[in-house]
Parts: structure tokens; sequence; C-alpha cells
């Protein structure tokens, strides 16, 4: 291997990937979130939701998935509390697709976009993608 070959491989690998930061106390959904996404972003999973990870001098994260199905009647107590720890972060609200109360309450109560489980497993990558553009754009 050439040194050319060398520096221009590790130059791609310290280029800075998006932070996702996942809030869910599901052992087994989330687990699938870092394959599914892909290599383009660096999905962190934090399973105890309610101490939110602290991420002094780190990086902070572009997208914050938060799991409505690991908070029940908690939503609109919690979701501001990600906003004050995220200002930046677009914040998006998952859950069952039964649950359409809480996916409203989470969104009337400040997450950028919800969707469903479902709709999450099926189109990660792409919707990571959209919502670290709109992150971008701010």
């Amino acid at each position: 291997m050439s040194t050319s070959d060398s520096s221009s491989r590790h130059g791609a690998e310290s280029i800075p990937r998006p932070v996702i930061l996942v809030l869910s106390r599901d052992l087994f959904f989330p687990s699938s979130l870092p394959t599914a996404a892909g290599p383009e972003f660096e999905v962190k999973i934090h399973a105890d939701p309610a101490a939110l990870p602290d991420t002094p001098g780190g990086p902070r994260p572009t997208v914050v998935l938060l799991d409505l199905d690991s908070f029940g009647d908690e939503v609109s107590t919690f979701v501001p509390q990600v906003i004050a720890q995220f200002p930046a972060s677009q914040l998006i609200g998952f859950g069952s697709h039964v649950h359409a109360t809480r996916l409203e309450l989470a969104k009337s109560c400040g997450c950028h976009a919800v969707v469903t489980r479902g709709k999450l497993h099926q189109s990660v990558r792409s919707l990571l993608r959209e919502w670290c553009d709109s992150a971008a754009a701010k």
C-alpha cells in the first residue's frame, strides 16, 4: 500500500459523522439501528433515558431519537427536558402506531417530527439523512 493510499483512507475516516443519539429502554429495536443506519452515522444508544447523557466537550448529537414507548405518560415532561439538554439537535419521537395519541402529544410538546416504529425501521437511513439536513439548515 502506498503512502498516499494510507493518508487518503485516514483522511476519510477522520471526517466527523453525524451523531445520532437514541434514547430508549428497549434492548432489541435500538440495537438494530447502527447497522440499518449505515457507516455514515455514528449511532449511540442510551438505555436510561431518565438520566440524559452529558456530552461536555464531545460531539453533540445531530439527531436525538426518542422512543416514546419508553415513557408512557411521561412524554409531556420528558420532551421539554430533552429539548433543553440538546437545543441544536433535531428531536424525533418514534413509537407504536397503536399509540397515535402519544405520537401527537410528542409533536405538540416540541418534537420536530414523529414517526411510527415501523416507518423508522423501514426507512431509517433516508430519514436520518433528511433530519441531519434539517439540522444543518438551522
